[in-house]
């Protein structure tokens, strides 16, 4: 696989915290328009176990993109066959092109 672009770099395991971070505030700040608080709190009830997500994306290829401060606003798991299986950002992320972003994050299928 390729280098990944300016801005995104792939997912290590001291990344876990930011990842369970921003999963825990994508669900509970962006996607609170969508869903009750019932169902955010059976999505995600509290912020996720970070060693715990070290095991879930074992299988996955994931990459964080970071902001212009080097802080980790958003971030996706691939499967190896190339598919997108979870992505989720930051509140302030929310305001980034989705067309840049995907481009960014999903810089190469991994299948290829």
């Amino acid at each position: 696989m390729k280098d990944p672009p300016n801005g995104i770099h792939a997912f290590e395991p001291a990344d876990a915290a930011r990842v369970c971070e921003s999963f825990f505030h994508s669900v509970h700040e962006v996607a609170k328009s969508k869903y009750d608080r019932a169902q955010l709190d059976a999505w995600v009830p509290t912020m996720p176990d970070a060693s715990k997500w070290l095991t879930n994306l074992a299988g996955f290829h994931a990459y964080l993109a970071m902001n212009d401060a080097g802080e980790a606003v958003a971030w996706i798991a691939m499967t190896p066959a190339g598919y997108i299986d979870m992505l989720f950002c930051l509140p302030e992320a929310v305001g980034i092109p989705r067309a840049e972003m995907s481009k960014d994050l999903h810089f190469e299928n991994p299948a290829r």
